[in-house]
C-alpha cells in the first residue's frame, strides 16, 4: 500500500462557462489562471494561489457527452492500482462512470459514482510511481 493511497489528490471544476467561473473564483478566492494545452486538443486551466497550482477547470460545453451535465467540483482521490479500487467501488455499491484512461505525466484515471451517487475521481498518480 502506498503513502498516497487515499489521499485527495487533485480537484477540478466542470463548467459550461470558464471565463465566469474564473472571474469568480479570483474574485472569492484569489486564484490566477494558466491554460495549458489539454490531451484531447481543447484547454485546460490550472488555478494557482501564488505560485502553488490548487485546481483545475475543464470547460465542458463542447462536449457532446456532458450537454446536460451541471457545473460540479470533481475530487481526485489517488489509489495504488486502478482496476483493484473499480472493482472495490462496484462491489461497495458504487458505479463506474468512465473507464479508466491515461494522462500524460498525470497519471491513470478513471471516474466512478460512490455509494450514495456523488462522483469521484480515482488516480493512480504518475508521480507516485
Amino acid at each position: 500500500m502506498s503513502e498516497f493511497r487515499g489521499a485527495i489528490w487533485w480537484n477540478e471544476l466542470m463548467t459550461h462557462d470558464v471565463v465566469h467561473a474564473q472571474a469568480w473564483y479570483r474574485r472569492v478566492c484569489g486564484w490566477s489562471f494558466r491554460t495549458t494545452p489539454a490531451a484531447d486538443g481543447g484547454e485546460y486551466h490550472v488555478a494557482y494561489l501564488g505560485a502553488q497550482p490548487v485546481a483545475g477547470m475543464l470547460d465542458i460545453s463542447q462536449m457532446a457527452h456532458h450537454a446536460k451535465t451541471p457545473a460540479q467540483w470533481v475530487t481526485y482521490m489517488a489509489v495504488d492500482d486502478i482496476e483493484t479500487a473499480l472493482h472495490q467501488a462496484e462491489t461497495g455499491g458504487g458505479r463506474i462512470a468512465r473507464e479508466p484512461f491515461d494522462v500524460p505525466h498525470v497519471g491513470r484515471i478513471a471516474i466512478v459514482h460512490d455509494c450514495v451517487g456523488a462522483p469521484l475521481g480515482l488516480i493512480v498518480p504518475a508521480s507516485a510511481g
